[in-house]
């Protein structure tokens, strides 16, 4: 654990040389650039945590083909962008997913209903649209009768025109 070290610079692209790497926690540090697509490569990875630093770009599609990830994804609190890929349906496995108060939008997808395990999904100050979302969940947890919207709220950091 690496967290709260005052760590800055760029995340390592030979992090994904480390394939017996089983957690990596970095957050609330001062991390900046992108996160690299090479933490794809870290087949046993159980928990990620890169959350309150300096992040910005995409979320590499790689970090959704960890089928390993069963703790912990937690990338909030920084400025990433872009969308989910249908990927995601790959982190099956998964227990918590923190992607708040970044500026991710378009769908979630509805691939996301398929982390049955995934308990905590926290996106909320973001640009995201639940729809698909939101029909996937229902279609395979039928036994639910009501949804809350509360992990979804608009991001401030987004001035919206009047």
């Amino acid at each position: 654990m690496l967290s709260r070290y005052r760590l800055s610079g760029n995340i390592p692209f030979f992090l994904g040389n480390l394939t017996n790497l089983t957690s990596l926690y970095l957050g609330q540090n001062n991390i900046q650039g992108g996160v690299p697509s090479s933490l794809g490569l870290c087949r046993n990875l159980l928990g990620l945590d890169l959350s309150q630093n300096n992040l910005s770009g995409t979320i590499p599609k790689e970090l959704f083909s960890l089928s390993t990830l069963s703790i912990l994804l937690n990338l909030s609190h920084n400025n990433l962008n872009g969308s989910f890929p249908e990927e995601v349906k790959i982190l099956g496995k998964l227990g918590a997913s923190d992607v708040s108060n970044n500026m991710l939008s378009g769908e979630i997808p509805g691939s996301l209903g398929s982390c049955v395990t995934l308990e905590i999904r926290c996106m909320r100050e973001n640009l995201l649209s639940e729809i698909a979302f939101i029909f996937e969940f229902f279609e395979r947890h039928s036994e639910v009768r009501s949804f809350s919207q509360q992990f979804i709220r608009p991001n401030p950091k987004i001035s919206r025109a009047a």
